[in-house]
C-alpha cells in the first residue's frame, strides 16, 4: 500500500516535471495560455449568481494542469470562495472542469484550431461551469515550431 502511494507521488512529480519542461521550451501546439475575464460561475446546479475574478491558466497538450477560481456567492464580495479547476488540452479542445477526469456537465469547453490559438483567439464560454470570455494564445519557441523534421527554407534572391 505504501508502494502504491509512493508510486503515485513519483508519477505526480514526473508529470509536474514534464509540464515544467514543456513550458520552458514549448513546441508548436503544446502550450496554450488563457485568461478568463469577469463572468459567472455555476457553483451548484442552476446557480449562476456568482461573479468570478479574472484568472489565467495554462493548458498543456495531453497533460492535466490546475488553476484556482475565486468567486463571490450571490455576487457578494464578503462571501468569497475558491474552487480548484482541472484543465486538459487535446490539441484543439480545452476542458475546464471541477474534477479531474470529469466527463460530466462539470466542465466548460474552449475549442479552436491551432492556427487560431497561434494568432490568439477570444472565445465566449457559454456552457458548463463558467460563462465568460476567454482569451487564449499559443506559447511556443519559434525555433522549435513543429514536431516533424520538415524545414521550410526561404531564400530571397
Amino acid at each position: 500500500m505504501c508502494l502504491t502511494k509512493y508510486s503515485r507521488i513519483n508519477y505526480k512529480q514526473h508529470q509536474e516535471q514534464q509540464i515544467t519542461d514543456i513550458k520552458a521550451n514549448p513546441r508548436y501546439g503544446e502550450y496554450i495560455q488563457c485568461v478568463i475575464d469577469s463572468g459567472k460561475y455555476q457553483a451548484f446546479i442552476n446557480d449562476w449568481n456568482n461573479d468570478i475574478q479574472a484568472f489565467s491558466f495554462d493548458a498543456i497538450k495531453d497533460k492535466t494542469t490546475t488553476a484556482t477560481l475565486t468567486y463571490y456567492r450571490n455576487n457578494d464580495k464578503f462571501f468569497k470562495n475558491s474552487q480548484k479547476l482541472y484543465i486538459s488540452f487535446t490539441g484543439t479542445q480545452i476542458k475546464v472542469c471541477k474534477a479531474e477526469n470529469s466527463f460530466s456537465d462539470d466542465c466548460s469547453v474552449i475549442t479552436a484550431t491551432l492556427p487560431q490559438y497561434q494568432k490568439g483567439v477570444k472565445v465566449m464560454i457559454s456552457s458548463g461551469i463558467i460563462k465568460a470570455y476567454a482569451q487564449c494564445d499559443m506559447i511556443y519557441n519559434h525555433h522549435n515550431t513543429h514536431s516533424t523534421a520538415n524545414s521550410n527554407i526561404i531564400i530571397n534572391i
